[in-house]
Protein backbone atom coordinates (compact mmCIF):
# COMPACT_ATOMS: atom_id res chain seq x y z
CA UNK A 1 0.00 0.00 0.00
CA UNK A 2 1.29 3.44 -0.89
CA UNK A 3 2.47 5.70 1.93
CA UNK A 4 -0.02 8.40 1.03
CA UNK A 5 -2.96 6.02 1.47
CA UNK A 6 -4.63 6.22 4.87
CA UNK A 7 -6.54 3.42 6.54
CA UNK A 8 -10.30 3.56 5.97
CA UNK A 9 -12.45 4.14 9.03
CA UNK A 10 -16.23 4.14 9.26
CA UNK A 11 -16.13 6.93 11.83
CA UNK A 12 -14.14 9.40 9.71
CA UNK A 13 -17.07 11.75 9.19
CA UNK A 14 -17.98 11.67 12.88
CA UNK A 15 -14.39 12.39 13.84
CA UNK A 16 -14.19 15.33 11.43
CA UNK A 17 -17.46 16.78 12.75
CA UNK A 18 -16.30 16.40 16.35
CA UNK A 19 -13.01 18.12 15.58
CA UNK A 20 -14.83 20.97 13.81
CA UNK A 21 -17.09 21.43 16.85
CA UNK A 22 -14.06 21.31 19.15
CA UNK A 23 -12.40 24.09 17.17
CA UNK A 24 -15.61 26.15 17.25
CA UNK A 25 -15.73 25.83 21.05
CA UNK A 26 -12.18 27.15 21.24
CA UNK A 27 -13.36 30.42 19.67
CA UNK A 28 -14.51 32.47 22.64
CA UNK A 29 -16.88 34.72 20.70
CA UNK A 30 -18.60 31.84 18.92
CA UNK A 31 -18.84 29.78 22.11
CA UNK A 32 -20.39 32.57 24.17
CA UNK A 33 -22.81 33.59 21.42
CA UNK A 34 -23.99 30.17 20.21
CA UNK A 35 -22.86 27.32 22.46
CA UNK A 36 -23.84 28.42 25.94
CA UNK A 37 -25.96 26.70 28.58
CA UNK A 38 -29.18 27.05 26.56
CA UNK A 39 -27.58 25.21 23.65
CA UNK A 40 -26.48 22.34 25.89
CA UNK A 41 -29.89 22.21 27.58
CA UNK A 42 -31.51 22.03 24.15
CA UNK A 43 -29.27 19.12 23.19
CA UNK A 44 -30.16 17.33 26.41
CA UNK A 45 -33.89 17.77 25.86
CA UNK A 46 -33.66 16.56 22.29
CA UNK A 47 -31.52 13.58 23.31
CA UNK A 48 -33.97 12.67 26.09
CA UNK A 49 -36.89 12.83 23.63
CA UNK A 50 -35.06 10.57 21.19
CA UNK A 51 -34.10 8.19 23.97
CA UNK A 52 -37.74 7.93 25.08
CA UNK A 53 -38.79 7.26 21.49
CA UNK A 54 -36.18 4.54 21.03
CA UNK A 55 -37.02 2.88 24.34
CA UNK A 56 -40.70 2.71 23.42
CA UNK A 57 -39.79 1.26 20.03
CA UNK A 58 -37.60 -1.33 21.75
CA UNK A 59 -40.45 -2.41 24.03
CA UNK A 60 -42.76 -2.71 21.03
CA UNK A 61 -40.11 -4.71 19.15
CA UNK A 62 -39.63 -7.06 22.09
CA UNK A 63 -43.39 -7.56 22.50
CA UNK A 64 -43.95 -8.17 18.78
CA UNK A 65 -41.01 -10.60 18.68
CA UNK A 66 -42.51 -12.59 21.56
CA UNK A 67 -45.90 -12.65 19.82
CA UNK A 68 -44.24 -13.82 16.59
CA UNK A 69 -42.38 -16.54 18.48
CA UNK A 70 -45.71 -17.70 19.96
CA UNK A 71 -47.27 -17.66 16.48
CA UNK A 72 -44.45 -19.84 15.17
CA UNK A 73 -44.48 -22.28 18.09
CA UNK A 74 -48.28 -22.52 18.43
CA UNK A 75 -49.83 -21.37 15.13
CA UNK A 76 -53.23 -22.87 16.03
CA UNK A 77 -53.52 -20.96 19.30
CA UNK A 78 -56.23 -18.27 19.31
CA UNK A 79 -55.05 -14.73 20.09
CA UNK A 80 -56.50 -11.22 19.77
CA UNK A 81 -54.69 -8.08 18.58
CA UNK A 82 -56.30 -4.61 18.32
CA UNK A 83 -59.77 -6.14 18.39
CA UNK A 84 -58.99 -8.91 15.88
CA UNK A 85 -59.23 -12.49 17.02
CA UNK A 86 -57.87 -15.39 14.98
CA UNK A 87 -55.33 -18.18 15.04
CA UNK A 88 -51.85 -17.02 16.00
CA UNK A 89 -50.37 -18.17 12.69
CA UNK A 90 -52.52 -15.74 10.71
CA UNK A 91 -50.80 -12.76 12.34
CA UNK A 92 -47.29 -13.70 11.17
CA UNK A 93 -47.25 -11.34 8.19
CA UNK A 94 -48.55 -8.41 10.24
CA UNK A 95 -46.00 -9.03 13.01
CA UNK A 96 -43.13 -9.28 10.53
CA UNK A 97 -44.28 -6.06 8.86
CA UNK A 98 -44.24 -4.30 12.23
CA UNK A 99 -40.72 -5.60 13.00
CA UNK A 100 -39.40 -4.42 9.66
CA UNK A 101 -41.06 -1.02 10.01
CA UNK A 102 -39.60 -0.56 13.49
CA UNK A 103 -36.12 -0.79 12.00
CA UNK A 104 -36.95 2.01 9.58
CA UNK A 105 -38.65 4.00 12.36
CA UNK A 106 -35.61 3.92 14.68
CA UNK A 107 -32.90 4.31 12.03
CA UNK A 108 -32.58 8.10 11.85
CA UNK A 109 -33.38 8.81 15.55
CA UNK A 110 -30.53 6.48 16.55
CA UNK A 111 -28.12 8.37 14.29
CA UNK A 112 -29.30 11.75 15.60
CA UNK A 113 -28.95 10.55 19.19
CA UNK A 114 -25.41 9.41 18.44
CA UNK A 115 -24.54 12.84 17.00
CA UNK A 116 -25.92 14.61 20.07
CA UNK A 117 -23.89 12.36 22.36
CA UNK A 118 -20.79 13.18 20.30
CA UNK A 119 -21.42 16.91 20.69
CA UNK A 120 -21.96 16.56 24.44
CA UNK A 121 -18.81 14.46 24.72
CA UNK A 122 -16.74 17.15 22.96
CA UNK A 123 -18.28 19.82 25.19
CA UNK A 124 -17.55 18.08 28.49
CA UNK A 125 -14.04 17.14 27.41
CA UNK A 126 -13.31 20.82 26.95
CA UNK A 127 -14.94 21.68 30.29
CA UNK A 128 -13.00 18.95 32.10
CA UNK A 129 -9.66 20.29 30.81
CA UNK A 130 -8.03 16.82 30.86
CA UNK A 131 -9.06 16.19 34.48
CA UNK A 132 -10.07 12.50 34.45
CA UNK A 133 -12.19 12.70 37.60
CA UNK A 134 -14.08 15.77 36.40
CA UNK A 135 -14.64 14.12 33.01
CA UNK A 136 -16.04 10.98 34.64
CA UNK A 137 -18.46 13.01 36.77
CA UNK A 138 -19.55 15.14 33.81
CA UNK A 139 -20.30 11.95 31.88
CA UNK A 140 -22.63 10.95 34.70
CA UNK A 141 -24.19 14.41 34.71
CA UNK A 142 -24.96 14.33 30.98
CA UNK A 143 -25.89 10.64 30.80
CA UNK A 144 -22.98 9.60 28.58
CA UNK A 145 -22.44 6.26 30.24
CA UNK A 146 -20.42 4.95 33.12
CA UNK A 147 -16.74 4.13 32.79
CA UNK A 148 -16.30 0.49 33.79
CA UNK A 149 -12.79 -0.70 34.51
CA UNK A 150 -11.94 -4.32 35.13
CA UNK A 151 -9.92 -4.81 38.31
CA UNK A 152 -6.36 -6.01 38.10
CA UNK A 153 -6.23 -9.76 38.70
CA UNK A 154 -2.51 -10.34 38.09
CA UNK A 155 -0.55 -11.28 41.21
CA UNK A 156 -3.61 -10.88 43.45
CA UNK A 157 -5.06 -13.56 45.67
CA UNK A 158 -8.70 -14.52 45.09
CA UNK A 159 -10.82 -16.87 47.13
CA UNK A 160 -12.50 -19.83 45.48
CA UNK A 161 -15.90 -18.18 45.88
CA UNK A 162 -14.66 -14.94 44.26
CA UNK A 163 -13.35 -16.89 41.27
CA UNK A 164 -16.67 -18.72 40.89
CA UNK A 165 -18.62 -15.44 41.05
CA UNK A 166 -16.32 -13.84 38.47
CA UNK A 167 -16.61 -16.75 36.04
CA UNK A 168 -20.39 -17.00 36.43
CA UNK A 169 -20.80 -13.24 35.94
CA UNK A 170 -18.72 -13.13 32.74
CA UNK A 171 -20.26 -16.29 31.27
CA UNK A 172 -23.79 -15.20 32.18
CA UNK A 173 -23.35 -11.76 30.61
CA UNK A 174 -21.90 -13.16 27.37
CA UNK A 175 -24.61 -15.82 27.12
CA UNK A 176 -27.33 -13.24 27.73
CA UNK A 177 -26.05 -11.02 24.90
CA UNK A 178 -25.64 -13.93 22.50
CA UNK A 179 -29.04 -15.37 23.38
CA UNK A 180 -30.83 -12.04 22.96
CA UNK A 181 -29.37 -11.13 19.56
CA UNK A 182 -29.52 -14.71 18.27
CA UNK A 183 -33.13 -15.08 19.39
CA UNK A 184 -34.24 -11.81 17.78
CA UNK A 185 -32.54 -12.73 14.50
CA UNK A 186 -33.84 -16.30 14.59
CA UNK A 187 -37.45 -15.22 15.19
CA UNK A 188 -37.44 -12.91 12.15
CA UNK A 189 -35.67 -15.48 9.97
CA UNK A 190 -37.97 -18.33 10.96
CA UNK A 191 -40.97 -16.06 10.55
CA UNK A 192 -39.93 -15.19 6.98
CA UNK A 193 -39.35 -18.86 6.15
CA UNK A 194 -42.69 -19.78 7.70
CA UNK A 195 -44.79 -17.32 5.65
CA UNK A 196 -43.02 -18.42 2.47
CA UNK A 197 -43.77 -22.09 3.15
CA UNK A 198 -47.34 -21.64 4.43
CA UNK A 199 -48.56 -18.09 3.68
CA UNK A 200 -51.64 -16.86 5.53
CA UNK A 201 -52.64 -14.39 2.83
CA UNK A 202 -50.91 -15.16 -0.46
CA UNK A 203 -47.47 -16.24 -1.60
CA UNK A 204 -46.99 -13.02 -3.60
CA UNK A 205 -47.59 -10.85 -0.53
CA UNK A 206 -45.29 -13.07 1.54
CA UNK A 207 -42.51 -12.70 -1.03
CA UNK A 208 -42.95 -8.91 -1.15
CA UNK A 209 -42.88 -8.77 2.66
CA UNK A 210 -39.68 -10.85 2.81
CA UNK A 211 -38.02 -8.62 0.22
CA UNK A 212 -39.10 -5.59 2.28
CA UNK A 213 -37.57 -7.09 5.44
CA UNK A 214 -34.29 -7.83 3.68
CA UNK A 215 -34.07 -4.35 2.14
CA UNK A 216 -34.89 -2.60 5.43
CA UNK A 217 -32.33 -4.69 7.33
CA UNK A 218 -29.58 -4.08 4.76
CA UNK A 219 -30.38 -0.35 4.62
CA UNK A 220 -30.37 -0.12 8.41
CA UNK A 221 -26.98 -1.83 8.67
CA UNK A 222 -25.53 0.26 5.83
CA UNK A 223 -26.80 3.61 7.14
CA UNK A 224 -25.53 2.88 10.64
CA UNK A 225 -22.15 1.79 9.25
CA UNK A 226 -21.55 4.87 7.10
CA UNK A 227 -22.76 7.03 10.00
CA UNK A 228 -20.12 5.47 12.25
CA UNK A 229 -22.56 4.12 14.83
CA UNK A 230 -20.79 1.40 16.77
CA UNK A 231 -17.37 2.72 15.80
CA UNK A 232 -15.30 4.87 18.09
CA UNK A 233 -15.17 8.51 17.07
CA UNK A 234 -12.02 10.08 18.51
Amino acid sequence: MADNESKFRWDEWRTENNEAFRQALNKTGVRERLFGEKFIEGLEKRRDALDSRLQKAFLVQLTVSLLLAMALLSPEMSIGIVGLSAKAGTFREILLLILGSLQAYTMMPAIEQSRINDALQVYIEREAAEDVTVLRLLKLRYGLGVDIKMPEFANRAMSKWQKIRLILSVVGFVLWLLTYFAAMFAVELLGAVSILRTPSISLSISIILCVYLVLVTITNIFIRAISGIGARAD
